[in-house]
């Protein structure tokens, strides 16, 4: 597998499986959570593409250890905490707890460890009397200990910049304190007892940066496969742990910086400054998990996320036709298997001769998922080959018996991929997809000044079915009248296709 390397700038292979089995599991960090406040859709897009890495690893035969942090100690938690009167591990807690909670709503896997910063504030501590000790920091007379970049002739290499152009782009002022404008503190002094900690200087709390690298380096060891975060935080998080890491250990830090796009929200970055920040709650409520899922991995991982209702309606009918596909196969194989075995024609689960064993669907599907994921985790065109199989069953759905061993053998890689992606997360059936899709269809009526009713699935069924009896006897204006009932719930029918219904207000030239 190749990722592309932010440090070096291009695309690099992994170890191999062989080296991972035989030595140790590939190393995965990633920058967690600072609880302060509710999670949001960036949280979301980094937690889901960093799961999509680790399960893709896992399912290729790699070993994997993925380690997440929790700050739950930090200037912004301390000050929301004395806002409202409240301890801030209180409010630590609390947020981190409903962090937690969406995870496991998204289907994103818990990670190996998760450590938090102030269970680690001896490492953390530790860490800081080495860097001093080694010449690479100092104590100025406030009590604040800063990191020494005049130690580090390196600093600036995973920016890819020096000192004087990452200068040019700081726009805080500089503390008189500090030998270099670009010293970064590692243990702030602070008397006020509330979200401090005692140290050999005082005091305090660590600095952002220390925290980082000074847990992942306990836990992972001195040199980490792959370092996942927000392009945000290249410059100056990453840039920072890097430089005191490798003064630190005197080893190399990070094999591979894997770094993700922005989150957009109509074009603007999502920020708390610009006041459009989208909770994950709301956006569940808004357009169901699956669908965030998917319009995430429909944007290359170091491409920015663009999140606009009409590119969520767009992509829609892609989703829908995924499960409605996964449901009708699922369905089939099951009555079938249950007709067969009343028969006696089932032994040991074996299919009946009746059927054709084709899988070459499922071979190419597997083969081209396994290449885009492999080509620096493209999801896009993972999402494109799910999309064609899908289109590729519908058809075979027209003769379902003579292919039915075709079916469920591409059901099954739609499946393996579909959960490697999390666009199966628990609780989510074919129906619950279709009454988020009417939720999203009807709101766009609404919006557009257009009434619209939303039809239940037994509902659809029911008109369908009444509609196909209408036309079959040729009474077409009551079946016309049941098309135009249809289509104001937002939905066409598909006369002479398996699949017989589609959201009709999606589609269009795609947009990202």
């Amino acid at each position: 597998m190749e990722l592309y390397n932010t440090e070096t700038g291009r695309r690099e292979l992994l170890r191999s499986v062989e080296d991972s089995r035989s030595n140790r599991p590939i190393t995965i960090y990633a920058c967690g959570i600072t609880p302060y406040d509710r999670p949001h859709l960036g949280h979301a897009a980094t937690a889901i593409r960093c799961a999509v890495l680790r399960r893709f690893l896992k399912l290729l035969g790699y070993s994997v250890t993925f380690v997440q942090n929790v700050t739950d100690i930090d200037d912004k938690i301390v000050n929301r905490a004395k806002q409202r009167g409240e301890d801030p591990a209180v409010i630590a807690t609390r947020y981190t707890e409903e962090y937690q909670l969406e995870m496991s709503l998204l289907g994103v896997p818990v990670p190996d460890r998760e450590p938090r910063v102030t269970e680690h504030l001896a490492t953390i501590i530790q860490y800081i009397e080495k860097l001093i000790n080694g010449g690479h920091a100092y104590q100025v007379p406030s009590g604040d200990i800063y990191f020494s970049i005049a130690s580090a002739p390196a600093y600036g290499k995973l920016a890819g910049h020096d000192t004087a152009q990452l200068l040019s782009g700081t726009r805080a002022p500089v503390r008189k304190e500090k030998k270099h404008a670009l010293d970064f503190v590692l243990w702030k002094s602070n008397a006020d007892p509330i979200g401090t900690f005692d140290s050999p200087w005082g005091r305090g709390r660590p600095g952002w940066h220390t925290e980082c690298c000074a847990m992942s380096n306990s836990i992972l060891g001195d040199t980490l496969d792959i370092h996942c975060g927000g392009l945000d935080l290249l410059f100056p998080h990453h840039e920072n742990e890097l430089v005191q890491a490798e003064c630190h250990n005197h080893a190399p830090f990070v094999r591979s910086w894997f770094h993700l796009g922005l989150m957009l929200i109509d074009g603007v970055k999502m920020s708390k400054s610009e006041g459009n920040v989208v909770t994950i709650q709301d956006a569940r409520e808004r357009w169901g998990i699956p669908l965030i899922v998917y319009n995430i991995l429909s944007v290359h991982y170091r491409s920015p996320i663009n999140v606009r209702e009409k590119i969520f309606e767009e992509r829609l009918n892609n989703l829908v036709d995924l499960f409605w596909f996964d449901h009708q196969v699922a369905a089939l194989a099951k009555v079938h298997h249950t007709t067969e075995e009343k028969r006696g024609h089932l032994a040991d689960g074996a299919a009946s001769d009746i059927l054709e064993s084709d899988e070459v669907h499922a071979d190419e599907l597997r083969s081209r998922c396994i290449d885009a994921l492999s080509n620096d985790l493209n999801t896009p065109l993972v999402l494109a080959a799910m999309h064609e199989a899908v289109q590729r069953g519908i058809v075979l759905l027209s003769n379902p018996l003579r292919h039915l061993a075709a079916l469920v053998a591409l059901r099954k890689e739609l499946r393996i991929f579909g959960e490697t992606l999390l666009l199966f997360p628990p609780s989510y059936s074919f129906e619950r997809v279709y009454s988020d899709a009417s939720q999203v269809v009807k709101r766009r009526y609404q919006e557009s000044g257009t009434s619209s009713e939303i039809l239940t699935l037994d509902e659809l069924h029911e008109l369908l079915e009444k509609r196909d009896s209408l036309r079959a006897v040729r009474r077409f204006p009551e079946a016309d009248a049941l098309r135009h009932r249809i289509a104001q719930a937002g939905i066409t029918c598909l006369d002479g296709s398996p699949r017989r219904w589609r959201f009709s207000t999606v589609g269009g030239k795609e947009e990202s």
